[in-house]
């Protein structure tokens, strides 16, 4: 496990054993935090967008004017919905919805962040809380072989609003390394910010299955956060969390959500690439120009 992901569960711990269980990481607004900071969609450092779509396996209920993949690709207005699964299809093995996307030039591992995923959540009832549809995220660069980023929750049961557990705000500042934390909406344009450098002591990154330098995939997996409580607040009997963080506590977020329920994918921005073959091009045959010129000026001396 990265390092850093360690020590940031370790801090987790902490918090809990002391009676502060959340706050250690950025609001659905925060472009700030030192940790995980949020990044705008018209933020001048995202280079490009994913350009392509595959393995759309959405959950069996997503109303079909959601089910758009081509929404989530070249910054295209929209969103393509994963879908929620109830507490039946929870316990009867049925899978989460997914989608992988891909890229037209490789993401690969730069300085600090190297690409966003953007939901379309909204903060509710006022920020830190955030109605919240979270996701997994696994990158790959054969399209086989994925792996899964470390992730960190510090948030119970608890919510905010009058609505109810699936409409509820959930604290944003209790999750790390989870698609969905940010607003993207009513206003506000913001994504989750991921660096593959956690990825870095992966055992399929260690095998040489997984290139950091070359991940031409993206895959989004939606998270239905029932934690251990049914949908009437019971726990669950046995209280076994189908969802969980790298530590194995419960993911909670809004459920049971319907229609366009479950994790709601608009883009996936990219920050650090591998350079465009047209760019190398034309650096290339500039470098070439300006080695030429000063063979010409030396022959003429």
């Amino acid at each position: 496990m990265k390092a850093k992901i360690l020590l940031l569960m370790i801090l987790t711990a902490l918090l809990a054993s002391g009676g502060a269980f959340a706050g250690t990481y950025s609001g659905p607004t925060d472009t700030t935090h030192s940790i995980d900071p949020a990044i705008s969609k018209s933020d001048s450092s995202i280079l490009g967008w994913a350009t392509g779509w595959e393995d759309y396996l959405p959950a069996p209920d997503v109303d079909s004017q959601w089910r758009t993949p081509e929404n989530a690709i070249n910054n295209t207005p929209g969103i393509v919905t994963l879908g929620d699964l109830d507490q039946a299809q929870i316990e009867g093995g049925v899978n989460p919805g997914e989608i992988t996307l891909t890229f037209d030039n490789a993401i690969t591992n730069g300085a600090r962040f190297d690409f966003a995923v953007f939901e379309n959540g909204f903060v509710s009832p006022s920020d830190p809380y955030l109605f919240a549809e979270l996701a997994y995220v696994e990158v790959s660069t054969d399209g086989t072989n994925f792996a899964r980023f470390d992730s960190i929750t510090e948030n119970d049961y608890g919510w905010q609003g009058a609505y109810g557990r699936a409409f509820g705000g959930y604290d944003s500042t209790g999750f790390c390394n989870l698609a969905g934390k940010h607003a993207n909406n009513y206003g506000n344009n913001y994504g989750t910010q991921f660096d593959l450098d956690d990825l870095t002591d992966h055992a399929l990154v260690l095998a040489d299955l997984v290139d950091l330098n070359k991940i031409n995939y993206v895959k989004i997996i939606d998270i239905p956060g029932i934690g251990v409580v049914d949908a009437d607040g019971n726990p669950l009997d046995p209280p076994h969390p189908y969802f969980t963080d790298s530590a194995g506590n419960p993911i909670y977020d809004n459920w049971l959500t319907t229609g366009s329920g479950g994790f709601d994918l608009d883009e996936i921005g990219v920050l650090n690439q591998v350079p465009i073959p047209g760019a190398v091009w034309l650096l290339g045959s500039g470098l070439l120009g300006l080695i030429g010129i000063r063979r010409k000026r030396a022959s003429s001396q």
